[in-house]
């Protein structure tokens, strides 16, 4: 993850950043858990801008990644032309102001740094971790959210997500849980989006047995996603991906995976029935900001696993998918 400064935002951020309270943790995060690249040389700096970068470049980690001298931000800025889908942008240019109303990627602007820095940092005393507890912090009228950060892509995995007594999948209970879940994501949302939906189908069994499942209905559940995400910006892309039975196994099981966090979301994602009472066996939610390295790394490895099965299961059990025409299997997951 690399966080790209402008001249103007630079220097605002090393002269300010004692100046709040919450300033040094961002610096700390930068020096230990982000790459920086300048879009500017640092023959530009004068010199006491030279001393503030002689010393934020000490005390960095072993695994510290420090680039400047080539402006790799094209203007007027464009979604399109960013490098990165998961990279922070600070920057002094008068188009970021469409960009952030997108909610798209972390942005911010001259004096905005320290705030955009600290949406990675998700729970207190400079934690990347974050825990909440199932009805409590999370309940039928206050759901499962993505802590206000912005997205381009969210990946949401759970083996019986749509698992249910109804036939072509439980959709009931998707307007007391996923419903909500993507309403919350989707409140600030102006910009383009991709939601990938992974789930089991099992047609192994003879279609007469209790256990045979094809998936939900895929024309239904498009149309009803499509109502509530299409109220806060474009109509986003949408893959429905149905592995067979016996390939989704634990270690990537239940999860929420958008550009900045990833969710381990308990036992099921069907947490509350129609009264609002909990259904989920799990007590808690887990968050982790992808801000942190460890959890970046761990990130990689669960979507590289998964982006298999995606990819095995389009090219050899399409029957039961839904993905947009032309789409290639291997680039499903792409966070970039």
């Amino acid at each position: 993850m690399i966080v790209y400064f402008d001249k103007a935002n630079y220097i605002k951020y090393l002269k300010t950043v004692d100046d709040d309270k919450e300033g040094p943790d961002t610096l700390r995060m930068l020096k230990n858990q982000l790459s920086i690249h300048l879009n500017f040389k640092t023959e530009d700096l004068d010199e006491y801008e030279q001393v503030l970068l002689e010393e934020f470049q000490s005390g960095v980690s072993t695994h510290f990644k420090f680039t400047f001298g080539d402006n790799e931000i094209v203007r007027p800025i464009k979604k399109e032309n960013l490098p990165s889908k998961n990279g922070i942008y600070l920057l002094d240019d008068s188009s970021l102001s469409s960009l952030k109303k997108q909610h798209t990627v972390v942005a911010g602007g001259v004096g905005e740094e320290i705030d955009a820095l600290k949406t990675l940092i998700i729970d207190i005393d400079y934690s990347f971790h974050a825990e909440r507890v199932i009805g409590k912090d999370i309940t039928y009228t206050n759901h499962l959210n993505i802590l206000g950060l912005p997205f381009s892509t969210l990946v949401v995995v759970d083996r019986y997500m749509f698992k249910g007594p109804e036939v072509g999948g439980n959709l009931g209970l998707y307007q007391y849980n996923l419903d909500l879940i993507l309403k919350n994501a989707f409140i600030n949302k102006q910009g383009y989006s991709r939601l990938i939906f992974v789930y089991q189908i099992n047609t192994k069994v003879a279609n007469t047995s209790p256990y045979y499942d094809e998936g939900p209905d895929l024309e239904k559940l498009t149309t009803k996603i499509k109502k509530v995400t299409h109220k806060y910006c474009p109509a986003p892309e949408l893959y429905f991906i149905g592995v067979p039975s016996g390939i989704i196994d634990d270690e990537h099981d239940r999860f929420i995976i958008s550009n900045y966090l990833r969710i381990k979301s308990g036992d099921s994602l069907i947490y509350f029935d129609s009264s609002g009472v909990v259904t989920t066996k799990s007590k808690t939610v887990d968050f982790y900001s992808l801000g942190n390295k460890n959890y970046r790394d761990v990130n990689t490895i669960i979507l590289n696993k998964l982006s298999q099965i995606i990819e095995e299961t389009l090219d050899k059990h399409p029957k039961y998918s839904k993905v947009p025409h032309g789409t290639q299997s291997k680039e499903v997951i792409n966070f970039n």
